[in-house]
């Protein structure tokens, strides 16, 4: 089990707030590049016959060195239905919180925690001291388009 200290937990939860801000900006980001890439679809520029999205998202730390990288699918019917079945995880209001798993402190316990955070902790495998390293997010939002032409 990992110790944390009560100043550690308030910070953590002080960054959640901030990751949860920055997975609303993702996700209308997002909703923004599919309204565009629907808008080319059904003018059919191009021959656009469908797409994807897909967001990489990169976190550094104060100097600048690379802390962790991933990437995301982000489906864009699942941006607009939060339904269980349909949830893409960002910025959707679900409680992520599973450092009951690695930690024994109540106060982080019932902490509210986004997808973004928790990936950090339980998917990444950070430890919370590299967490609260994190000095600045970057992330990319990336369209595929997909074609079709006929012989």
């Amino acid at each position: 089990m990992i110790d944390t200290t009560n100043e550690q937990v308030k910070a953590i939860g002080i960054f959640n707030s901030k990751l949860k801000s920055i997975e609303s900006s993702i996700k209308l980001r997002g909703l923004d590049e599919s309204q565009r890439a629907i808008n080319k679809m059904l003018t059919q520029e191009y021959g656009i016959n469908g797409y994807e999205l897909d967001v990489e998202i990169s976190m550094h730390s104060k100097s600048k060195e690379l802390i962790c990288r991933w990437y995301k699918d982000l489906k864009p019917l699942y941006l607009l239905d939060n339904t269980e079945e349909h949830n893409c995880n960002i910025a959707n209001g679900v409680n992520y919180n599973s450092t009951s798993n690695i930690c024994k402190n109540n106060k982080l316990n019932n902490q509210k925690h986004c997808w973004l955070l928790h990936s950090l902790y339980q998917d990444i495998g950070l430890s919370f001291s590299d967490i609260l390293n994190i000095e600045y997010i970057w992330f990319d939002i990336k369209v595929k388009y997909q074609y079709v032409e006929n012989l």
